[in-house]
């Protein structure tokens, strides 16, 4: 019985895999959404709404515009508007500038917009959203 050992591991094997990748990113944006749609989903926030009703927002998607700071690491949005600042996770991917061309990494003192999944405080009390795209401005 060589041939029925072989079968389980091929079909199972694949099978798994395959589910796995797609529940992996509940935060993109659906697929068949432009970038122009998805922007357009997103309600747009100012820090100070965020911080006097942050309740409101948690789960959906929001979009702000500031200036981005890099604080260890982590790219925050508004941090000197006397807000405070948002955080916003983004795990490395490039930002877009408003034609849609990648441009690189954010740095300290760019101007733009970030667009994501408000998540409200992390457990060190700290606002932030799951970043699903930054566009920084000229």
């Amino acid at each position: 019985g060589g041939d029925t050992d072989a079968e389980p591991t091929s079909s199972s094997g694949t099978a798994v895999v395959e589910e796995r990748k797609d529940d992996q990113k509940p935060s993109e944006p659906a697929g068949e959404m432009t970038l122009e749609e998805y922007l357009n989903s997103c309600i747009s926030v100012t820090q100070e709404e965020l911080n006097r009703n942050p309740d409101t927002y948690i789960g959906k998607n929001i979009l702000l515009e500031g200036d981005f700071s890099i604080v260890a690491d982590s790219i925050i949005i508004g941090l000197w508007d006397g807000q405070g600042g948002v955080e916003v996770k983004y795990d490395g991917k490039s930002a877009y500038n408003a034609n849609g061309e990648q441009v690189g990494n954010v740095i300290s003192g760019d101007y733009g917009y970030a667009a994501g999944i408000y998540r409200g405080e992390d457990q060190f009390g700290t606002p932030y959203m799951d970043g699903v795209i930054i566009i920084l401005g000229e």
